[in-house]
């Protein structure tokens, strides 16, 4: 397994993380906009902005995750 398809690997993580944050209902537009920009940038296969990585390693840590940041910036 190549670093590629770790990265992919980690984003598709991310992505359940966050949709596991939406089935809880306890969060408002901005996650799903956090989602959706997770989610574009992984079919585009275009980096985010800096203020979307920020915000999809804030929901990422409030999901449990040790290492958001670079989570997000794969």
């Amino acid at each position: 397994m190549d670093m590629d398809d770790m990265d992919e690997i980690r984003m598709v993580l991310a992505v359940r993380a966050l949709r596991k944050l939406l089935n809880k209902g306890d969060h408002g537009d901005e996650l799903v906009a956090v989602y959706r920009a997770l989610g574009e940038a992984i079919v585009e296969n275009k980096p985010m902005t800096r203020k979307n990585r920020a915000r999809v390693a804030e929901y990422l840590r409030e999901a449990g995750w040790e290492d958001p940041i670079g989570a997000a910036a794969a």
